[in-house]
Order: C-alpha cells, then structure tokens, then sequence
C-alpha cells in the first residue's frame, strides 16, 4: 500500500529518507537511530524526548537521580525564598517579584518555543536550557527514562502525574507546616494562612505546565487519511476509546478545576474582599499574588496567568490550522500584553514595570525571529543572524535582571541590615586594595570602624613606593583622583 502524500517529519533530523531501492523494506521512510514511529516523532527504549520531538539517549539511573534530587533543592530553595519575601506582615521586600517576572518570562519563552516554526538546532537548545529552568514538567530532568512504557504510553502516565502535582504538592506542604507547627516554630495561624499561601506559590509555578497537558489531549492532527494521533505522541490515535478515556477521566477534570475554576475562584474572592488586602491573613494567603502591584492593580498577575494560557491554547490548537496563522496569533498576543502593559503600568515601580516590559519585549522578538524560519527562503548566513538575535536579546533581559537585582539587594542590605552591609563593604575594600595595590583612605578606615593603624599594617605591605616615585606615596581619594605626597620622617606624618 503505497501512496503519493508525503508527510514532513516533525523533526527533521529524525527522518533519513529511503532511496527506491529501500522503499520495500521501508514503506513508512527510515527513521535515525534512536527514533521510530509515525514520522519518525516516538524515541526507541532506552531514549527520550529531549524537546518536543527530538530524542536523546537516556542517562545512567544514578546520574537520573542525583539530577532530580539537585532539581528538588533548588525549587524547594526557591519557593522558600518567595515565602520569605512574599508572605509576610509587612516590609517592602520585592525579592519575590523580581523572582516572579523572571520565572513568568521564562514559562512565556517555553510556550512560545512550543510552536512549530522550523526552530534550529542551536535555538531549540536555547530553549530546553531555559525550560530546565521555568518549568515543572518533565524537561527538569529525564523522566520518560524512569516510567514503565509497557504498562501504558508515557505520556499518559506522564499526564495523570501533572493532573495530580497541586494535590501532591499540598500533601506535601501540608505536612512540612504541621512539622513546623508542632516543633514550636510557627504559630498555629501562621501555619495555616502560611501554609495556603505556600500551596498557592507552588501551584501558580505548575500551572502552565498543568494547562499545557490538560490541554495536549484534545490536540490531534490527521496523518494518514481519516485518521488522527496526539500531537505530543504521534502513537496515540485520537477518539478511540483508550484516548477517550483519558480525555474524561483526567483532561477535562483538570481544565475545569486547575486551569480555570480556581484561578477564577480566587480572581472573585480578592475581587469581593478588596478592602481586606492589607490585613495579615490576606498578606499570608495571597502575598505572592499581590506584593509588588498597585492596590488597584490586586487583579494583575491573573492577566499574566491568562495570557500564558492563550498562548498555550495557540501553540496546542492552531497547530492543525496553519503554521503561520498559529505564529501571528502568537504575535498578537504578545504584541497586545506589550500595550496593556504600557497603559496601565500595574507595577508600584518604575524599576518593575520597565523590568516587566523588556520582558514581554524580548518574548515578542523571539516570536517575530522565528516567523522567519517559516520561510525556506532564508539561508544558512540569515538564520545565524535570526539565531544570534534570539540568543542576545534573551541575554539581555537576563543580563539585565542579574543587574537589577545586584542593585537592589545592594540597597536592601544598606537599609536594613546597616552593619552587615558595612562589614561585607569593609571586606570588599581591603580585597580591592590588596588587588590594586592601594591604600585605603581614611574614610573608609573610619567608616568601617577599624583602628587606623591597624588598617596600615594590613595594607603597608602593598603600598610600598616605586623606585621611580622618588620617595613619594600614591593615595588614592573618594573622588577617584590621586594624589602624591613626599614621605617625611618617622616623626612627621605623611
């Protein structure tokens, strides 16, 4: 059974090609190594997808392990760090929305590599560097490589695994606040306001990653005559009664209760209890979503969370319409959030708000870039620029917000935690004048609270005059000029 419609392989490295001579043996066209499958999209046992539809060899199960548990500090670090600075009486910390428009930009670049625009190899790279990073899916480490594919295909069980993260997750935080509370370390109020707003915390992270495969069970695309397969498994075929199960038991079920009901329910209840936000218990529950907006502004980041998800919607639904058309919804999106941002400027800060907007910024440059690799008229020399475009501007954002928050932990650290500021500065001084040779001037000796002379003989040692200075000693002022004066005797000063 032969036939004249010929099918582009989703990633084009996985599919060879076969010569006449191999068409027999290979009806279907002849898959790389590691690859099988309808166009080529499934891995072979003992490989995984790497992203979207590329594949790569499974690590060793010890190196699998050690990286999930490395995985796992870090987003417990992280989340430890937004409950410090989110959900709190009080303070004007706003470490936590530095942390909260990174990790929102980060989730928008990774559902906008989800659409199909011809990535190269180098950008798709780009890509999974940062998904390891902004995403709670299974790109954090190699999960495929520890599930049973026997048993059941894995993205099923990957899916129901996703579908049942927010009641793990507060199985989870349940018990470490009860810990917390029993060892005397929180009060019984705190460790339940607390403990809610640390579930809320973990949950907004997890939530495109829930909506995304919520959303992949109803995406399908036709590949041979009148039938239809998953697009995130092209081994799935769709509206059969294995498929239709999973649709009902866990798709739906998760799009009505995570992906809409209960952002939309806690929407209502800040919304009805506006006038209650400053109040202790609101500050609890609901700091992460309120700490850095304007008061009026309570409602903004569930215009963040909806725009991640019509992007996602995009990327899964428009897949099967047009490339291109999926590429400008896309763009629109992207483009009017860019505008939305700018009227209303929500954030309490100039400093977030322009941080906010080189965000959205460099998500709309990535877009319009890989528009272009729609086009087969673009040649090796002008996909190296796109690539190098895409690769700096998100360097730039992230350049930029290790920038800013240099600056601002600079200025927290100065205002409120006076004498460890000063001593870390103190520390900083006498390493630089041990580097360059200078000695420090007595200001700085004053400021730092350390005996005069005994800041001399620390740094006597590399201050020593040149031989062509003629006796004369190189000060370095506050101002950055220099200054030499002749060195007198031990009666004098100099």
């Amino acid at each position: 059974n032969l036939t004249d419609t010929m099918l582009r392989c989703p990633f084009e490295e996985a599919c060879e090609g076969v010569t006449e001579g191999e068409i027999a043996s290979f009806p279907k066209g002849k898959c790389a190594h590691g690859y099988r499958g309808n166009l080529c999209a499934d891995c072979i046992d003992g490989w995984y997808h790497t992203f979207q539809y590329a594949c790569g060899e499974c690590p060793h199960v010890g190196v699998n392990v050690v990286i999930l548990v490395v995985m796992l500090l870090l987003l417990g670090f992280y989340i430890y760090s937004l409950v410090r600075s989110c959900l709190t009486r009080g303070g004007k910390s706003v470490i936590g929305v530095y942390l909260r428009i990174l990790m929102n930009y980060l989730q928008l670049v990774i559902l906008s590599s989800a659409l199909d625009l011809n990535w190269p190899q180098e950008v798709r790279d780009l890509f999974a560097g940062q998904q390891r990073i902004g995403s709670l899916s299974e790109q954090v480490f190699s999960i495929d490589c520890m599930l049973d594919s026997d048993s059941e295909r894995i993205h099923f069980q990957k899916t129901i695994g996703i579908g049942l993260l927010p009641v793990i997750l507060g199985v989870v935080i349940s018990i470490i606040w009860v810990l917390n509370y029993l060892l005397g370390r929180t009060s019984k109020f705190e460790a339940i306001n607390r403990g809610f707003g640390t579930w809320l915390i973990a949950f907004y992270l997890a939530h495109p990653s829930v909506t995304s495969y919520m959303l992949s069970l109803f995406s399908c695309r036709e590949i041979d005559g009148d039938k239809a397969y998953m697009n995130n498994d092209l081994e799935i075929e769709c509206w059969t009664s294995d498929h239709l199960k999973w649709v009902f038991s866990v798709g739906f079920p998760g799009l009505i209760i995570w992906s809409i009901s209960l952002p939309l329910a806690t929407l209502i209840f800040l919304k009805f209890h506006a006038g209650q936000l400053r109040e202790v218990k609101a500050r609890f529950r609901f700091g992460y979503l309120l700490r850095g907006y304007r008061e009026e502004k309570y409602y903004w980041e569930f215009v963040i969370l909806y725009r991640k998800v019509l992007v996602a919607a995009a990327a899964i639904f428009l897949y099967r319409v047009d490339r291109i058309i999926q590429a400008l919804i896309v763009f629109i999106i992207l483009f009017a959030s860019i505008i939305i941002q700018h009227m209303n400027m929500p954030y309490n800060s100039a400093k977030l708000n322009e941080m906010e907007n080189r965000s959205l910024l460099v998500s709309f440059v990535t877009i319009y870039c890989g528009m272009y690799y729609l086009t087969n008229s673009v040649d090796t020399t002008p996909r190296a620029i796109l690539f190098c475009l895409i690769l700096l501007s998100n360097l730039y954002f992230l350049i930029y917000w290790l920038q800013a928050m240099r600056v601002y932990l600079s200025e927290f650290l100065s205002a409120n935690h006076p004498r460890s500021y000063k001593l870390l500065s103190c520390l900083l001084v006498r390493e630089k004048s041990k580097q360059r040779y200078q000695q420090v001037v007595p200001a700085d000796v004053k400021q730092c609270g350390v005996n005069e002379e005994k800041a001399k003989s620390v740094v006597e040692p590399f201050s020593s005059p040149s031989p062509s200075s003629s006796g004369r000693r190189l000060f370095i002022k506050k101002d950055g000029s220099k200054k030499q004066f002749k060195k007198q005797s031990s009666k004098g000063s100099s």
